[in-house]
């Protein structure tokens, strides 16, 4: 009987831990990447200190080894998405649907990442990009495009707990796309600094 209502109840503990889980990762990489660099000057990926993880710990009230579990586990799966970014070759061709498909793909990968932007509507958002894209008949690099979708994302809604938008050089970072590329991008589109088309 005993084992019988253990079986009912696993599967419904397994969801509350992971509803838990996330939780709390999406609270302290909200945090992280709102109000903490994890890259250096020269956008390389940072190492934080037991200091650090110990402070972001205590701002969002999440238990010390938790904050550094999912910390350092971020800052794992940052490394290889960056590495399969610069591996895979994206090749250009007019197909649009290849393009939209490719974006959602890449922005679903972020974004179990990293939940730290509103995935439904990033994906309204790269729809709109795609469009500007074509009227302006400038298709930025893959790793751009994808930083300015999160971009444009977050700045016209930023986090209901930190109302405070994603560093750039962090973003910058996490998308692997330069300061020049990005700015160059966000111009030649006619993207202002708060997200919004001029």
């Amino acid at each position: 009987m005993a084992n019988t209502v253990a079986k009912k109840l696993m599967p419904t503990s397994i969801l509350i831990k992971s509803l838990l889980d996330f939780s709390s990762k999406s609270t302290v990489l909200n945090y992280l990447f709102r109000k903490k660099s994890f890259v250096d000057s020269h956008e390389k990926i940072l190492v934080l200190s037991d200091f650090i993880i110990k402070k972001i710990s205590q701002e969002v009230n999440v238990p010390f080894d938790i904050t550094e579990g999912i910390i350092n586990q971020f800052l794992l799966n940052l490394f290889y998405f960056k590495r399969a970014m610069n591996c895979v070759r994206f090749i250009w061709n007019n197909d649009m649907k290849k393009l939209r498909r490719r974006l959602r793909v890449y922005l679903y990968k972020a974004h179990r990442i990293a939940p730290v932007f509103d995935y439904k509507r990033a994906g309204t958002n790269s729809e709109t990009l795609i469009t500007l894209m074509n009227r302006s008949c400038y298709f930025p690099r893959f790793t751009t495009q994808l930083a300015l979708v999160i971009f444009v994302t977050d700045a016209n809604k930023h986090h209901k707990i930190f109302d405070s938008p994603i560093l750039q050089r962090n973003l910058r970072a996490f998308c692997d796309c330069s300061a020049f590329a990005f700015h160059r991008a966000r111009n030649r589109l006619k993207i202002n600094n708060q997200g919004k088309i001029y």
